[in-house]
């Protein structure tokens, strides 16, 4: 008897853990904001709990999309807010980073869109960027990852002379493999190559 109530408890959890999710689920193609953290700029309606503009902080995200549309890095902007001490979402100055910024100005919540199952979709909220300004920024956020990935390979290969030292220098009285600083392996790999100029081998 135990088991047949335990399993019917179970099934009864599992039947309203899906309906709550099915619920969201609709409620998110409608349009409408589903509880998680209010983003910077907005604010969560008391009543109905969408989000509305949050007309401070909305200067601000404004202010991050103009300048990063223009192609001010995000690094630039983290400092440019904490020289002029704006206010995160705690109301403390002087904590933007140039990661937190990127994923402000990543997110399509800006431009009056909801996260739903099938993407994103149009909100009930208003937009704080409007959608040119708003690929304007991923334009220029994504060329410059590009350019950062292209710079990455064409970074040079190490020494071969330094990496061939490695394991295959020996103290000459104990015989154990020798551990050099930076400056004695450019100071030995300088003397190689200067044989080697020379027709040494």
């Amino acid at each position: 008897m135990t088991n047949i109530v335990a399993a019917a408890s179970e099934f009864q959890q599992d039947l309203t853990r899906e309906r709550t999710a099915d619920m969201r689920a609709a409620l998110k193609r409608q349009g409408k904001r589903v509880a998680g953290r209010v983003p910077f700029g907005y604010q969560s309606d008391p009543e109905t709990k969408q989000l509305v503009v949050h007309r401070s902080q909305a200067m601000v995200v404004r202010e991050f999309f103009a300048r990063a549309a223009r192609g001010v890095r995000p690094s630039v902007l983290a400092k440019f807010a904490n020289e002029k001490n704006w206010l995160d979402q705690n109301g403390e100055a002087g904590t933007w980073t140039p990661r937190r910024i990127v994923k402000l100005l990543k997110n399509a919540t800006y431009t009056g869109q909801v996260r739903s199952p099938d993407g994103w979709l149009p909100g009930e909220h208003k937009a704080i960027a409007n959608s040119d300004l708003f690929d304007a920024v991923q334009a220029h956020l994504s060329s410059r990852n590009t350019r950062k990935a292209k710079t990455k390979e064409r970074k040079p290969a190490k020494n071969p002379y330094r990496v061939n030292l490695l394991g295959r220098l020996f103290c000459g009285q104990c015989n154990r493999p020798m551990t050099l600083k930076a400056s004695d392996f450019d100071q030995i790999v300088q003397t190689l190559m200067q044989q080697e100029d020379n027709g040494f081998n």
